[in-house]
């Protein structure tokens, strides 16, 4: 029992420390990936991705829907890698996003599935852990990614989960998420320009 347990910890020592060598290599690779991706492609179909599908891609994709409102041959949608649908963001975040031109009222929570992956022009991912969420899907997918602060000049190209943390940390985040939505949507009406 003893050695097995002793096995066991060293199993998962490897692979977290595997998971980290991947992370930093990906971290490190993923703005340039994004940016060209983007801005070599015409998305007619965005999916915004998030864990739990309450917070994060819901605000990022009714954002730009609203700072793409005059593109119809735009689609955006959201979903999430929690397994369980139909459930609502929490009702302090929906008044929070009212604050920036967001209603989240009406929102439901949706899972994740190959026919939305494979629709998607574009794959929005939050962070790492959307990263390898996506890891039992298509390896193809992963060509599709964004990170959704590529756009940025600095700093991560992640945005954290607001999921328990106090209100002011999520303001925060939903102010780091409009930039991060502005600079997609200037990228994506840059790269129609250089197609059409």
């Amino acid at each position: 029992m003893g050695k097995q347990s002793a096995s066991g910890i060293i199993a998962r020592i490897i692979r977290a420390i595997k998971r980290r060598i991947e992370h930093r290599f990906i971290l490190h690779k993923a703005r340039d990936r994004s940016m060209h991706f983007v801005q070599s492609s015409s998305p007619g179909n965005l999916l915004v991705l998030c864990y739990g599908n309450i917070y994060r891609s819901p605000f990022v994709a009714n954002y730009l829907k609203k700072l793409l409102a005059d593109r119809e041959d735009i689609c955006i949608k959201s979903a999430g890698f929690y397994p369980k649908s139909d459930r609502p963001s929490v009702e302090e975040f929906v008044i929070l996003c009212k604050e920036y031109g967001v209603d989240l009222t009406a929102h439901r929570s949706t899972v994740v599935n190959n026919e939305m992956l494979e629709w998607a022009d574009i794959i929005i991912i939050m962070d790492r852990k959307n990263w390898d969420q996506l890891k039992v899907f298509d390896e193809h997918y992963r060509e599709k990614i964004y990170w959704i602060a590529a756009g940025e000049d600095c700093g991560s190209v992640e945005i954290q989960d607001p999921y328990g943390l106090p209100i002011n940390d999520i303001r925060a985040i939903c102010n780091q998420m409009t930039s991060a939505s502005e600079k997609i949507t200037g990228l994506i009406k840059e790269s129609y320009k250089s197609v059409h």
